[in-house]
């Protein structure tokens, strides 16, 4: 292989990052101005401030993290919309000494989702504001049970890695359909499995897999007969038709932490193609995370 070859493969696999940055800042303006971006934020403000079901935690679990299932799905058809321009195109390929290749746009479509995940970052920021003004959540009933739950900083953060992963997606699928409305439908639906019946899947093993992870774990409690044999901390509901047992409402640190953790590895794996020349290393490294999110949080489960 000639120096000639090897110069110009280093040359195409260097990331174009002047360039990069300058077009990033394009597509963050493209972004702010996307309908479905401002659709579903309105959605997510919405739903978060509606009453929510009278039951402990279903406000909590309600306005975060599936008060943002609107904001995601708008994310995510912008980011469809996005890569679809890179899709399907009859423009000839650009010259090899062009400053902006395909992998340089891929990169700043991608960067460029800095927009909604600022705007996403600044409604939880809002509404962990408004919770702590109105006094917090209800978990447990009396005489173990609270009006003041408070969600933690890891579970703000979370609705903010699930817009950039669903953007991410959005971008990466919209290039790989080459009619959008197909890339829209597929998103959709899986959307709506995640999202709209994610009951079904917030439930152990389940549930350290799912993206939106909801809070409070509702752990049973064998062997219980009365409230007054639980520690005087616990949030604890009692037996109802659904369930015979008592069943302890949980917000547990290690789970959110490592799930926290999987998210960052899922956004890896999906971004890992605008790596270029890295992009084996940060896929595989984002696997680890992904893989490491999910056993770590079966080693502690509570359940």
């Amino acid at each position: 292989m000639s120096t000639t070859v090897v110069a110009a493969r280093a040359t195409r696999d260097r990331v174009a990052w002047p360039h990069v940055l300058q077009l990033t800042a394009i597509e963050g303006r493209r972004y702010a101005v996307r309908a479905s971006v401002w659709i579903g934020w309105a959605g997510t403000v919405t739903s978060a401030t509606l009453e929510h079901p009278d039951w402990p935690g279903g406000s909590y679990e309600n306005v975060l993290p599936l008060s943002f299932a609107m904001m995601i799905l708008g994310v995510y058809i912008a980011g469809v919309r996005t890569g679809s321009r890179d899709a399907g195109s009859d423009l000839p390929p650009l010259a090899e000494e062009a400053a902006i290749d395909d992998g340089d746009r891929l990169a700043a479509r991608l960067l460029g989702l800095a927009m909604p995940a600022a705007l996403a970052l600044l409604t939880s920021i809002g509404i962990a504001i408004v919770s702590h003004l109105e006094g917090g959540y209800w978990l447990g009933e009396v005489p173990r049970s609270t009006h003041s739950a408070q969600h933690t900083p890891l579970e703000l953060l979370q609705p903010v890695l699930l817009v950039v992963l669903g953007g991410a997606l959005g971008v990466v699928t919209g290039r790989a359909f080459r009619r959008p409305l197909l890339a829209i439908i597929a998103g959709a639906f899986a959307w709506f499995v995640l999202f709209l019946v994610y009951w079904i899947w917030n439930m152990p093993p389940m549930n350290v897999a799912v993206p939106a992870q909801i809070m409070p774990l509702r752990v049973d409690l064998h062997d219980v007969t009365a409230m007054r044999d639980l520690p005087p901390g616990w949030y604890v509901e009692y037996p109802t038709q659904y369930n015979a047992e008592y069943v302890r409402d949980l917000v547990h640190m290690p789970t959110i932490v490592f799930h926290t953790v999987y998210l960052v590895g899922l956004i890896m794996i999906v971004g890992a193609a605008a790596a270029r020349a890295h992009r084996r290393s940060v896929r595989r490294a984002g696997l680890l995370l992904a893989i490491v999110g999910i056993v770590v949080q079966l080693a502690v489960s509570p359940y």
